[in-house]
């Protein structure tokens, strides 16, 4: 019987229709988690698919077509930047940091717009960017090798736009992240960016173990009472709108499953039913989270998303209070998103802004003070 599933996961076809494409990485994913059980590696060997035949992937490329065509990301990522602009306003020093690196894609926008906001530019801008070595299989954002040499070149940008800017890059897990590393400043304005990263922290309660010096929390609420003790002026969350955390396999698997169906089905719109490059790495980068949610378990397993109400009940535990988004910013979000499909849809529920594909939840913008 396994020799027999093993030679249909051979042979399947990633190429063809979204249910079949779903069929495909099910089978995949399937088959996996029965050759973990079976072997030494006891589920601890999450999948990974950033290099191919030796050679890294185009996913910079991929990742900039992706953002043009499908708002997933995007328009998280744009209510973020309005959200930081408009609490920079009247700030002269300012310091943002982006937890878990994303490509940094969206910066030269928040940077252009700090340098020419009408009330005149920031006096200097720092950007402090935290990267997490162990990088999750597929998250929204890529941590590929290329997003250094990406985020080099907003220096000689920012410098180009008359700002005085400096960059950092720090290499840390999220769990061992501390302000000593931080190089935070007295009289600065403290911005804390988190988009697609967060649910890559643990939700469970540590086994005998404290994080953060906190023993009786999960690494993800220490975590959240940690930047919260930093006293940001605002933190941005984005995060994918979904319930991956249950412990029992059937019903994790099942919203694994309608969630890569949004995915593949949106993106399938995005890019007009055609196949290209940029749509194959998209999807097999999120089939990666597919295979880690099915395959592993324990510590191997890093995507753990939540929906937004299980995000905001952990927010407010730690301290945090919710700042809903103006109408203007309503009404601007969804004017930018008629540039996409016309079965995207943008609504608010309490202090979220979720995104939604054919009325489903995909995901979510919230800011926090």
């Amino acid at each position: 019987g396994f020799d027999l599933f093993l030679f249909v996961t051979m042979k399947l076809c990633l190429s063809g229709d979204v249910n079949q494409r779903l069929a495909s990485w099910g089978l995949k994913a399937l088959f996996q988690k029965v050759s973990l059980a079976n072997s030494s590696q006891n589920h601890n060997s999450p999948p990974q698919s950033s290099v191919r035949d030796g050679v890294p992937r185009p996913v910079h490329r991929a990742l900039l077509r992706f953002h043009d065509v499908s708002p997933w990301n995007q328009v998280p990522y744009t209510i973020g930047n309005w959200a930081l602009l408009d609490a920079c306003e009247g700030k002269n020093r300012v310091h943002v940091v982006d937890i878990g690196i994303t490509q940094g894609t969206q910066w030269p926008t928040f940077i252009e717009a700090l340098a020419t906001r009408s009330s005149g530019p920031v006096t200097s801008l720092r950007l402090t960017t935290v990267n997490d070595p162990r990088g999750p299989p597929f998250s929204g954002g890529f941590q590929m090798g290329n997003s250094n040499e990406f985020l080099s070149r907003l220096q000689p940008f920012a410098t180009k736009l008359g700002l005085k800017f400096e960059l950092q890059n720090i290499v840390s897990p999220l769990e061992s992240l501390n302000p000593s590393v931080m190089n935070l400043r007295e009289g600065e304005a403290l911005f804390v960016c988190a988009q697609f990263r967060l649910h890559q922290l643990n939700e469970g309660l540590p086994n005998n173990a404290s994080t953060f010096n906190e023993p009786c929390i999960s690494p993800r609420d220490a975590f959240l009472k940690f930047i919260h003790g930093l006293k940001p002026t605002a933190f941005i969350l984005a995060e994918n709108d979904v319930q991956h955390c249950s412990p029992h396999f059937l019903p994790r698997f099942q919203n694994v499953v309608d969630f890569l169906w949004k995915f593949l089905d949106s993106t399938r719109a995005s890019f007009k039913g055609r196949d290209c490059e940029e749509r194959e790495i998209m999807e097999s980068e999120a089939a990666m989270a597919f295979l880690n949610n099915t395959a592993c378990e324990g510590a191997a397993r890093i995507e753990r998303n939540e929906p937004h109400k299980t995000w905001s009940a952990r927010m407010k535990k730690a301290g945090f209070h919710p700042s809903p988004p103006k109408q203007e910013t309503c009404e601007n979000a969804k004017a930018f998103l008629k540039k996409y499909d016309a079965q995207w849809d943008l609504g608010v529920e309490g202090e979220s802004m979720i995104l939604t594909w054919k009325a489903h939840p995909t995901t979510f913008c919230s800011v926090w003070k």
